[in-house]
């Protein structure tokens, strides 16, 4: 299941899918947009950032938590993938 969350955020639920699978999920939805990239001529990329949440029957998180969740650990990537870009 997939929804927009609000603004440029969307949220994927992958049912029974764990973090190792979710991962090649990202894996092939990346792919998908490299080769748009590298298809149409544009002054800007297409890029994503992306955070995980995985849910646990035996945890008292809601839906709401697994969503914080997810977002701090897009913001933890952006955070690597910022430091790990060269300075010009």
């Amino acid at each position: 299941m997939a929804f927009r969350y609000g603004g440029d955020e969307f949220v994927l639920i992958l049912y029974k899918a764990t973090i190792r699978e979710a991962n090649i999920v990202l894996t092939r939805i990346q792919n998908k947009i490299d080769e748009f990239n590298a298809k149409v001529q544009k002054p800007y990329k297409i890029q994503i950032s992306y955070g995980f949440a995985e849910y646990s029957p035996t945890s008292n998180l809601n839906s709401e938590d697994l969503i914080k969740i997810a977002d701090e650990n897009m913001y933890k990537v952006k955070k690597e993938k910022k430091k790990s870009r060269p300075s010009y």
